[in-house]
């Protein structure tokens, strides 16, 4: 009769003993549970291009006509890619930094505009510039214009790349350094005026290979 009496009480405390694990089970579990995601959230046709972006590149250029009368240079290169168009920037150098050979030095800048193609499962470009330049051993300096510039890229993973171009620059205006504080043996130089007049008229056309190891800025 006692245990009749309990047995709705045990019922009851049990249910609630039951229910109220059930609301601390609930009540533990995170929040809000973002699912992991292992694969791309769209398919690469679906994910927007960038149209612009910079490429920063190192390198080397031979500049001149045949093995006998050629220079090697340092290149750096900056290209500003905007869709299938490059305005570009290049710094060519043959640097002496020592003081008794500094005016072996010979220095080049220029800046050119390029065009893009995808061509045999590359990318090609076609390119005009001009550049100015500086020649110390020589004792003059020049304006030259680039008609034609192609290149390739040869190789690229990623953001890396390495680009060949050719191409052809003439000759447009010279004139002798003629400064005794920059360059003291080229001053009032008979030999520098006949080597300017023959890069000016007889070797007023010169073709250059360069080589570029450039990166990619986003």
């Amino acid at each position: 009769m006692i245990f009749g009496c309990w047995r709705p009480q045990f019922g009851a405390l049990a249910a609630g003993i039951v229910l109220s694990s059930g609301t601390a089970v609930a009540q533990t579990r995170p929040q809000n549970v973002q699912p992991i995601l292992t694969g791309p959230v769209l398919p690469a046709t679906l994910v927007p291009e960038k149209h612009s972006y910079l490429r920063l590149g190192l390198g080397a250029e031979r500049f001149g006509n045949g093995s006998t009368d050629s220079d090697y240079m340092a290149a750096i290169s900056g290209v500003y890619r905007y869709r299938a168009f490059g305005p570009n920037a290049t710094l060519l150098a043959k640097p002496n930094l020592g003081t008794a050979d500094y005016e072996k030095s010979r220095f080049l800048l220029g800046l050119g505009l390029r065009g893009y193609l995808p061509l045999l499962g590359t990318e090609v470009s076609y390119g005009v510039g001009v550049l100015g330049e500086l020649r110390f051993e020589e004792h003059f300096w020049l304006i030259q214009g680039t008609p034609i510039e192609l290149s390739a890229v040869l190789y690229r993973r990623r953001t890396f790349e390495v680009e060949l171009t050719v191409g052809m620059r003439i000759v447009l205006a010279g004139k002798l350094i003629n400064s005794f504080l920059l360059d003291p043996n080229g001053f009032r130089n008979e030999d520098a005026q006949a080597d300017l007049d023959r890069a000016r008229h007889e070797d007023r056309a010169r073709g250059f290979i360069r080589l570029i190891f450039s990166r990619r800025l986003d």
